[in-house]
């Protein structure tokens, strides 16, 4: 489960080519407790660069009123060209999600690098 605090968070995610990928997004308030987040939005993707055109999106899916899934679905990862492993530079990609509450403009909630390993068998 990721939980988010006021400050964009660096998390480094390992995909493995051709599965599914997933994982619990929630958001804490300053209290402690999880924020309610009916009504808002997520949307996030992964590039081999910043500046590169091929752009592979997550999937957000609301689990409960203070839970979101974030995927990346196996036709997705399938589809991204991958490194012999998980060292490879051709393995390396970048991510960001951003995060848009009602009546706000979206804003970088988290980054990071991904790695796509080639699936073994």
């Amino acid at each position: 489960m990721t939980t988010l605090g006021p400050k964009p968070k660096r998390l480094d995610l390992y995909v493995t080519r051709g599965l599914t990928w997933a994982k619990g997004l929630q958001i804490k308030n300053a209290d402690g407790t999880y924020l309610d987040l009916t009504g808002h939005a997520f949307v996030g993707g992964i590039r081999k660069t910043s500046s590169s055109a091929a752009f592979y999106a997550f999937s957000f899916t609301q689990l409960s009123t203070n839970t979101f899934e974030w995927s990346l679905p196996d036709s997705v990862s399938s589809a991204m060209p991958v490194g012999c492993n998980d060292s490879d530079p051709a393995s390396k990609y970048v991510y960001d999600v951003l995060w848009t509450r009602p009546g706000n403009d979206p804003v970088c909630i988290m980054k990071g690098v991904v790695t796509l390993n080639p699936k073994v068998t």
